[in-house]
C-alpha cells in the first residue's frame, strides 16, 4: 500500500516528466529529478541532491520516514544511498520518496499556536497568516491581491497576479481562479480593509508605506520568529499552502473542490501533491468497500436458480 501511496507523491513531478517516459533510475539521474523538484514547488532553497551506493538501512522499505527508506537528510544535503534504487520501480517512485523530505505541512494545533503567537506578537504580519492559512493563496499571490479582487458580497477571491522577486506579473500558473472564502474570511478581511495601511496600490496587504511587502524583509522580522515563539521548526512560507490543503483534506473535501480552490490543472495534480497526506482516508476507503456490498439471503432455492445459457 505505501509503495502505490509513495508512487503518487511525486510532488508535481508528473506534470513535468509523463509517466511514458518513467524508467529505472540510476545514481546518476538523481540531481536533476531534484532539480526538477525544486523548479515544481517553486523551492528557492539551494538544496543539492546527492547518491551513493552505500547501504544505509538493510532492511529499508518505502515509508515515509527517511530513516526507513534509505534517505538522509543532512542541512541543504539530500542523500539517496543505494537502498533506495533497489526498492523503486521508476524514476517517479524516487521523485515521490524525495518530494516527501521538502513537504511540512503544519497539523492544526501547530496551526492555531502559531496564529496566536503572531497575533500578541506580530499584529501587522497577522492578516498576511490568517489569509494564506485559510486560502492557500501562495506568497506571491498574497502580495500582490488588491481590494478590488475581493468580492464581499458572493465570498470569493479573485487570484489573477504574483508579485514575485520585486516583478507584478501572471500567477504561477499564467491563468486567473476564484478562491472561496468562508464568512469568517469575509468578515475577517471587511475589518482588516478598515485597519490596513493606505495603499495608493490598492494593496490588500501593503507594507507600511502602502507598496508591496519584501518577501525576504518578512521572512526574516516576521515569519520566522513567529515560529521560534510557537516552537515550530523553520519551514517555508509555501508550506502554508501544503498545510490549507492538508486540512482540507483531514476535513475529507472532495478532491475536485481542493483542486480548483489551489488552482491546479487537473484533480491528477493535487492528487500526486497530496495523496500521502490521505491515508486515514484510504483506510476509511477500504472499510467503506468491505461493507458496500453484504451478503444477504436471497431466499433463492436451487430449484428456481436458471442455469447460464439456459
Amino acid at each position: 500500500m505505501k509503495k502505490i501511496l509513495i508512487l503518487f507523491a511525486a510532488i508535481m513531478y508528473f506534470a513535468s516528466v509523463p509517466m511514458a517516459e518513467a524508467k529505472k533510475p540510476m545514481p546518476e539521474d538523481v540531481p536533476q529529478i531534484g532539480f526538477n523538484i525544486l523548479q515544481a514547488n517553486n523551492i528557492q532553497k539551494r538544496m543539492v541532491f546527492k547518491s551513493t551506493t552505500q547501504i544505509r538501512h538493510p532492511r529499508a522499505e518505502f515509508d515515509y520516514k527517511p530513516k526507513n527508506t534509505g534517505l538522509d537528510v543532512t542541512g541543504r544535503i539530500i542523500w539517496v544511498y543505494g537502498d533506495v534504487f533497489s526498492l523503486v520501480d521508476d524514476e517517479n517512485e524516487l521523485a515521490g520518496l524525495l518530494s516527501y523530505t521538502l513537504m511540512r505541512p503544519l497539523t492544526i494545533k501547530e496551526t492555531n499556536k502559531l496564529l496566536a503567537v503572531t497575533k500578541k506578537h506580530y499584529p501587522d504580519f497577522y492578516p498576511v497568516l490568517y489569509i494564506a492559512v485559510n486560502t492557500g493563496l501562495r506568497e506571491g499571490e498574497l502580495f500582490a491581491l488588491t481590494w478590488d479582487c475581493v468580492n464581499f458580497v458572493e465570498g470569493y477571491i479573485v487570484v489573477n497576479k504574483s508579485y514575485t522577486h520585486g516583478v507584478l506579473g501572471s500567477t504561477k500558473t499564467g491563468k486567473d481562479r476564484k478562491v472561496k472564502i468562508s464568512l469568517t474570511v469575509t468578515k475577517f478581511l471587511k475589518e482588516w480593509k478598515m485597519a490596513c495601511p493606505k495603499s495608493e496600490l490598492n494593496l490588500v496587504f501593503p507594507n507600511a508605506n502602502g507598496n508591496y511587502m519584501d518577501s525576504q524583509n518578512m521572512m526574516k522580522r516576521r515569519f520566522k520568529p513567529a515560529l521560534a515563539l510557537a516552537g515550530i521548526d523553520s519551514i517555508r512560507f509555501h508550506d502554508l499552502r501544503h498545510t490549507y490543503a492538508s486540512t482540507l483534506i483531514i476535513q475529507q473535501v472532495p478532491l475536485p473542490y481542493i483542486s480548483k480552490q489551489l488552482g491546479h490543472s487537473t484533480n491528477k495534480v493535487t492528487l500526486d501533491t497530496y495523496v500521502h497526506l490521505m491515508p486515514e482516508s484510504a483506510q476509511l476507503g477500504d472499510s467503506l468497500l468491505e461493507n458496500l456490498y453484504e451478503d444477504r439471503d436471497t431466499g433463492l432455492e436451487e430449484s428456481n436458480v436458471r442455469r447460464f445459457g439456459t
